[in-house]
């Protein structure tokens, strides 16, 4: 009876127990709340688990099966044509996805293997497509590199010289750097070879080209489109490479046919060596001189050249020029070194150029070199009234009234330029003894040139047109010497400052020793074969 008794305390303390935990932990409430999934877990199968998908003809149902060995594990999926198109599409979607994300996610050779082929094979579901390159898959293989850089800048002068408008300049940057390959598979008969690179020395090295092979059987054996070459088995005749066009083989039977249409973008030089020197022969015409780029600064300078020269290397002048400012026309919207001008013709000429009926005395001094003060062009008597030029010309929107007793032509005799560059001494080079300059880049047939320099002959200092640091303030324009309209015209005498005995050949080092200049005359056959009745060229 004590034993049962005390069986009983024990049962009724750990009921107490319980019952004391189970109100603590209600009035203990845990400030976390955890969501738990009690959703089915889905782990992916074992790599012995195979799905094989079985084909009845005679049902026309597909089978899904699940397989580790010859054993089933499940029992079979019934499935209709439909069900299994759509099945198998997004498995095959699921896949690729799979093997995309690897690739680009992943390390190692087997992700470099996989980056090469992200692109998947294309299916055309044609007939003809499949009759007419052998096949009905489009694989295309991209490699290489795309960089792009892109910017913005924005460029601000509190210049008080500058308008206010042209203070502030904003600029788009961009660069781009391409490395790119791609090899493209039609079918079994189009094959497509692509190399393109923006860092490449020559254009013939991107290469382009399309490749067709018919059957055995055809007349057209092969078809190529792009960078193609033309090869010959005869050594008297040598094939031609760096061809870019169309390139057809044909066979009639035992007769092999190939016939190019393209453009030769090589071509070939022989040259003679003689010890450590290259012996290279040059054959120029005489209107392949460089045009637009060499130009006489007066026409004194180009009436002396002959004399000067005479006696080359040994240059017979007393002058040299110790100051030149070049201006051209302003194609950047550049911002810096910028004036408004007014270029002259006759400016500093000692007889009269251009100018129609030009007032009484108006040379000054005729037996005087290029000089402001030899016509009453001298810019000097602007403020005084003593010249053909008035204050008006200092405004560029009132060029045209800036003439008194004169009436020059634009574009013939002068032009007024709004914001002209000034070049810096990187882009042309001058000559001080024999007075001409020559650009480092030709100029466009519309761009104007325009100079002012200052010179010595025997010690006498002589000044033609002014410079920008002469005191006249921007936007007033000063005056310079004409040296190229955006006119073009052979009988106007600027087109005598333009020189036109300078030619390329594409050569460097040359040294004087054994070098031979040949000039031969060629009698010119007329342009017009129809001759008339007395047998003259009409």
């Amino acid at each position: 009876m004590k034993q049962g008794l005390g069986r009983i305390k024990i049962f009724v303390f750990l009921l107490i127990i319980m019952s004391t935990t189970a109100v603590n932990s209600q009035s203990r409430q845990d400030s976390i709340k955890n969501n738990i999934n009690q959703q089915a877990l889905s782990l992916p199968d074992a790599p012995s688990i195979q799905e094989l998908y079985t084909y009845d003809p005679d049902t026309g149902l597909f089978y899904l099966t699940k397989k580790v060995g010859d054993y089933n594990i499940t029992y079979p999926w019934v499935l209709t044509p439909e069900e299994y198109y759509k099945r198998a599409l997004q498995e095959a979607i699921n896949k690729k996805f799979k093997e995309t994300n690897k690739a680009i996610a992943g390390k190692g050779k087997e992700a470099e293997k996989l980056r090469k082929n992200l692109l998947p094979t294309y299916y055309v579901n044609s007939k003809f497509f499949e009759s007419l390159f052998g096949g009905n898959t489009v694989d295309i293989q991209p490699t290489g590199t795309l960089a792009l850089d892109l910017g913005l800048r924005y460029t601000k002068r509190d210049n008080p010289a500058i308008p206010v408008k042209n203070r502030s300049n904003t600029s788009l940057l961009f660069d781009q750097k391409i490395q790119m390959g791609l090899k493209g598979k039609v079918g079994t008969r189009l094959n497509i070879d692509f190399n393109y690179d923006t860092q490449s020395t020559f254009d013939f090295n991107n290469q382009i080209k399309l490749n067709y092979t018919p059957t055995e059987d055809d007349i057209i054996q092969n078809i190529e489109l792009g960078n193609v070459s033309m090869k010959t088995n005869n050594s008297l005749i040598s094939g031609a490479q760096s061809l870019f066009g169309l390139k057809t083989e044909l066979q009639f039977g035992k007769t092999y046919i190939t016939a190019v249409f393209a453009e030769q973008k090589s071509g070939m030089r022989t040259i003679q060596a003689q010890g450590d020197e290259v012996v290279t022969d040059f054959e120029q015409s005489v209107l392949n001189y460089e045009e637009n780029k060499n130009f006489f600064l007066a026409q004194y300078f180009r009436e002396h050249y002959d004399e000067a020269v005479k006696n080359y290397p040994f240059i017979n002048s007393t002058a040299r020029i110790t100051r030149i400012e070049v201006w051209k026309t302003n194609r950047t919207a550049q911002t810096e070194n910028i004036r408004n001008i007014v270029a002259l013709q006759d400016l500093g000429e000692n007889q009269i150029i251009g100018l129609n009926n030009p007032p009484p005395g108006f040379v000054l001094n005729p037996a005087s070199p290029p000089d402001n003060s030899v016509n009453k062009m001298d810019p000097a008597l602007i403020q005084t009234g003593g010249g053909v030029l008035n204050s008006a010309i200092r405004d560029i929107f009132s060029v045209s009234q800036g003439f008194t007793g004169i009436s020059p032509v634009n574009g013939k005799d002068y032009v007024s330029m709004e914001n002209a560059v000034k070049l810096d001494s990187t882009q042309y080079k001058l000559y001080p003894q024999l007075g001409y300059i020559t650009l480092k880049q030709s100029l466009n047939p519309d761009e104007v040139l325009a100079v002012a320099f200052e010179y010595t002959i025997n010690g006498q200092v002589y000044r033609v047109g002014e410079f920008s640091d002469n005191g006249i303030v921007y936007p007033q324009t000063i005056v310079v010497k004409l040296l190229k309209s955006n006119i073009v015209s052979t009988e106007e005498p600027t087109w005598a400052l333009m020189m036109k005995n300078i030619y390329k050949i594409d050569a460097f080092d040359i040294k004087p020793d054994d070098f031979r200049l040949n000039i031969l005359y060629v009698n010119p056959t007329p342009l017009n074969y129809i001759t008339g009745i007395n047998g003259t060229p009409l």
